[in-house]
């Protein structure tokens, strides 16, 4: 049982890794957000009432 329990550990520890991107992920720096941002609108994915809204929240 002792080796079953320390491989469902290791599994779970990698799992949670794998889906949060590690632990020490940084968030995207200003220029980069608005890049991405006039990126989705161009692309279609948000509509310009969305891409206004973001924008406010990003420039304060």
């Amino acid at each position: 049982m002792g080796l079953l329990g320390l491989l469902i550990i290791i599994l779970i520890i990698y799992l949670v890794f794998r889906n949060n991107g590690g632990c020490c992920k940084e968030s995207p720096k200003p220029d980069q957000s608005l890049t991405l941002l006039k990126q989705r609108y161009i692309d279609g994915e948000i509509d310009e009432d969305q891409y206004k809204k973001m924008l406010e929240v990003l420039r304060s």
